[in-house]
């Protein structure tokens, strides 16, 4: 469910607040290759099923960067804002980034807190992906 909002400052009200839950998303092999070629990280726990699946986690494994760049993706999908002028990710706080084995993902996002200066809202969301 997606919770729509008017104005960036009824972001203040859902501080605390759960946002949802994303549907599932299917991460596929493609998927982990193309952020391989588009970052240059081309370890083979990534990259080459083959040998991934004599691994650890008996197949590739989703560059731990990769699912953090889906943040905003998640973040869309559960709140929309109709009269935001901007909105842009300034730096990624605290991230565990592991995610060993993934083929599916979904984001569970939630307000963990705010800031108001001048007329501009900052609001920091937290999106915890799960396997």
């Amino acid at each position: 469910m997606t919770i729509h909002l008017e104005e960036p400052a009824d972001l203040l009200d859902l501080v605390g607040s759960p946002l949802g839950t994303t549907k599932w998303m299917k991460l596929s092999q493609q998927h982990v290759d193309l952020f391989a070629e588009s970052t240059g990280d081309h370890q083979w726990i990534h990259t080459d099923p083959q040998r991934a699946a004599r691994g650890p986690f008996k197949g590739t494994v989703a560059h731990s960067f990769l699912t953090l760049s889906l943040t905003p993706m998640f973040t869309s999908e559960v709140l929309q804002i109709r009269e935001l002028t901007m909105a842009f990710t300034y730096g990624a706080g605290q991230g565990e980034l592991l995610c060993g084995g993934a083929s599916r993902l979904i984001g569970a996002s939630h307000g963990v807190g705010d800031q108001r200066a001048a007329d501009d809202i900052w609001c920091r969301i937290g999106v915890r992906p799960e396997l």
